[in-house]
């Protein structure tokens, strides 16, 4: 289903930071001590990190991986995936990552260092790197990012039914819906109505003075969940028709095999008649009357 989906297309990204995350280069990269780490080095780990995350982009299906650090090195210009975390410290997500102690899922909403300080649309999934040295000292921020159109694809792309809404909810925020009609102009207080909601149960809820059926699902590690929404009526609208549609075909069936049965009943009465009109007749001593086929 839409959950299931969602949460392997995002999970794509915490097996990326998985794997990074136990990687030496990356502590090479992130690391403040500059012993025995030449100017030489550092470019081509450089290189090797750019190839590293291209590879893994390919293989894992996303779009993007950074690298953020606090150091002073200077790394190969051909590369932008290695980026200083003075750029970012400012922003929101890294606010957000830097006080949390463990996997943290972005929503485009969340990123503030794009271009003239447009949000970048990307789902990302965002880690701290800590200094095995000293587990409290953080070196770097890893992060992968999927593009925000193949996450809209997904969503806004199931059709639970007509009139029907999906929802992709942080808390209270609403940070993707599929946009239907009705539903969809009155989002806040279906929200409100869904937020104690159990995972994987269908429950009715009222909003604006309508009920409707919706179930929530938990994904990833952060408080995300995918709501479905449908209104009451359309619910039972659909269970009306389709035992109209039963209920014809029953009868429709009923039909044909009483008039079969019939004709098959008038074909056995009249051979019957026929039968018992030549026996008499043989009877009576007429032996060349012949039961007509």
């Amino acid at each position: 289903d839409t959950c299931t989906s969602l949460e392997r297309l995002l999970g794509r990204l915490d097996g990326v930071i998985d794997i990074l995350s136990t990687d030496p280069l990356i502590y090479r990269m992130a690391s403040n001590d500059p012993r025995d780490y030449t100017y030489i080095h550092r470019l081509e780990d450089s290189d090797q990190l750019a190839t590293t995350f291209a590879y893994l982009c390919m293989l894992a299906d996303i779009d993007l991986i950074r690298l953020y650090v606090n150091n002073d090195y200077s790394y190969s210009n051909t590369t932008t995936n290695v980026i200083q975390i003075s750029e970012v410290e400012g922003s929101g997500w890294y606010q957000a990552a830097a006080k949390g102690s463990g996997r943290l899922w972005c929503a485009p909403v969340d990123f503030e260092d794009g271009e003239d300080g447009l949000a970048q649309p990307d789902f990302s999934s965002v880690q701290v790197i800590y200094n095995p040295n000293n587990v409290k000292e953080p070196l770097a921020i890893l992060r992968a990012d999927i593009n925000a159109g193949r996450v809209e694809q997904l969503v806004c792309g199931t059709s639970v039914m007509e009139n029907g809404l999906l929802l992709l909810l942080r808390g209270d925020q609403v940070l993707l819906s599929s946009d239907s009609g009705t539903l969809a102009a009155q989002p806040d207080s279906l929200v409100n109505q869904v937020q104690m909601l159990s995972s994987g149960t269908w429950e009715t809820v009222q909003a604006e003075g309508r009920e409707y059926y919706a179930r929530s699902e938990k994904i990833g590690p952060s408080d995300w969940r995918i709501v479905s929404i449908l209104p009451h009526r359309d619910v039972f609208r659909l269970s009306r028709e389709m035992s109209a549609e039963m209920l014809a075909v029953v009868i429709a069936v009923a039909l044909a095999a009483y008039l079969l049965a019939y004709l098959i009943s008038q074909s056995t009465l009249k051979r019957i008649t026929q039968l018992t009109g030549t026996m008499r007749a043989v009877e009576k001593g007429n032996v060349t009357v012949r039961l007509n086929p």
